[in-house]
């Protein structure tokens, strides 16, 4: 699961600062002089000049309204220039007067170490002055602080009572934090099925880090009956708002069919719009799909490209790919492709004709010698198909050595089953060597179906 931290409200006020301005200073505060109501209509109309003149005075007298407008004018830098210390000594101000707003801006300044020294112990004890007035923003950020261990020691329980006040006013990063907690048992008792609840109150007001975690929890059947369709739908969501590892996973339900139909085009759009942002499990995957043309026009440059941004972060995958010829050897490599094809094709027609004339004749010495040189076949051949494209070959010399995978598998069976029929028939010499022969030869053949059977691993993050 992944887990997302976010302290407080002032991740909204970075993001909308010139929003949150307006939607203070147009708030109708009870009891404001007439200078406060000019400096107001002043402000709304964005005449910041006139404003800050009028406030000046009445927050120097003492106004923690004005105090508050004055910090957020000089961290703005609206009608004066930028002046985060003194910004920080007028919300200082209103805070000590008890203004929550301020005590807020003057903890994440403290948190933050913005306009003066860091100090995380000030930092929490403000966030928990605000808090305790029922701003949700600074019961989150408290929560976080607590958990983390910042100000304080960590105290997973406190965290969760502070999560929890914030959480019950409706503030989604409080309830996916509560919901973190729950998965993780840490502070709460462990509780799948709250987690759930926490996160899906959070993820239908659109979290994207909720709508991840709870397409995880439907993915593995966490709290909930699996539902691959139900998670792939969450994934959607959080990936639309740009979250990479939403995008990861649901590039790899695409690329899968697991939960949608099967899409490669899509799986690659999905993989991109990931590695974009730098996530190098779709780097490698992106990589591995111009590697194998599913999705996209077969390129081994851009395949190449892609394994070595993953790689570049330390992706195992990516840096075993560049270790091996795909790394070294020249991207076009057709002399390679050609090689691959012969071989195929000598595997693949050179071995029944052996076993024709064995069985014509009845040479045992003919049979055993077509088995050993079949077996090889299989094994050089299954490489060959693997690598084909892997080393920069064609897309249709690729299919060719699979053929003569095939070829080679079939050609084992053939004389197995001729095998096996003369000693049934008791027609083979010194029959207790021969059969402890046969024993022995059917052991590639169990391991390659075995190998065939086993599931795909689980990419998912």
């Amino acid at each position: 699961m992944q887990n997302y931290r976010q302290k407080g409200a002032n991740y909204l006020w970075s993001a909308f600062v010139g929003t949150l301005f307006l939607l203070f200073v147009s708030f109708p505060w009870p009891a404001l002089s007439q200078d406060f109501g000019v400096g107001l209509r002043a402000a709304q109309s964005g005449d910041f000049e006139t404003a800050f003149s009028e406030w000046q005075p009445l927050a120097t007298s003492g106004d923690m309204l004005a105090q508050y407008y004055l910090g957020v004018m000089y961290e703005n830098g609206d009608g004066v220039p930028i002046n985060l210390e003194a910004a920080r000594r007028w919300y200082l101000s209103a805070a000590i007067q008890g203004l929550d707003v301020a005590q807020d801006r003057v903890a994440t300044m403290y948190e933050k170490g913005i306009g003066g020294p860091q100090d995380s112990r000030e930092a929490l004890s403000w966030y928990k002055r605000a808090g305790e007035q029922g701003l949700s923003g600074s019961q989150n950020g408290a929560g976080v602080m607590l958990e983390q261990g910042l100000g304080a020691e960590a105290n997973a329980i406190e965290a969760a009572k502070w999560y929890r006040l914030a959480a019950s006013q409706g503030l989604d990063i409080a309830q996916f934090n509560l919901g973190v907690l729950f998965a993780s048992g840490e502070g709460v008792g462990q509780s799948w099925s709250e987690a759930r609840a926490w996160y899906l109150l959070a993820a239908e007001q659109g979290f994207g880090p909720a709508q991840f975690n709870l397409g995880n929890l439907y993915l593995r059947g966490y709290g909930v009956e699996p539902d691959d369709s139900v998670a792939a739908s969450w994934f959607m969501r959080a990936a639309q708002q740009g979250r990479p590892n939403a995008q990861y996973n649901l590039a790899l339900m695409y690329e899968t069919g697991r939960g949608v139909a099967q899409d490669f085009k899509k799986a690659a759009e999905w993989y991109r719009n990931s590695g974009d942002q730098g996530f190098p499990e779709s780097q490698y995957s992106l990589g591995l799909l111009y590697e194998q043309g599913n999705g996209v026009e077969l390129d081994a440059e851009k395949a190449l490209t892609w394994f070595k941004l993953a790689a570049d972060q330390g992706h195992e995958g990516a840096k075993t790919r560049l270790a091996g010829p795909m790394g070294d050897a020249d991207l076009d490599a057709p002399q390679y492709g050609w090689i691959s094809l012969a071989l195929s094709m000598l595997f693949l027609v050179l071995p029944f004709g052996a076993m024709y004339a064995g069985v014509r004749t009845s040479e045992w010495d003919v049979l055993r010698s077509t088995y050993w040189f079949g077996l090889i076949g299989l094994l050089v051949t299954s490489r060959i198909s693997d690598a084909a494209v892997t080393e920069g070959f064609s897309q249709v010399q690729s299919p060719i050595a699979v053929l003569g995978s095939f070829g080679a598998l079939l050609l084992l069976i053939t004389v197995l089953m001729f095998y096996w029929g003369r000693l049934c028939a008791g027609r083979a010499i010194n029959a207790g060597r021969n059969r402890q022969w046969a024993w022995i030869t059917l052991l590639p053949i169990v391991g390659w179906v075995w190998l065939g059977s086993l599931p795909p691993k689980n990419n998912f993050p």
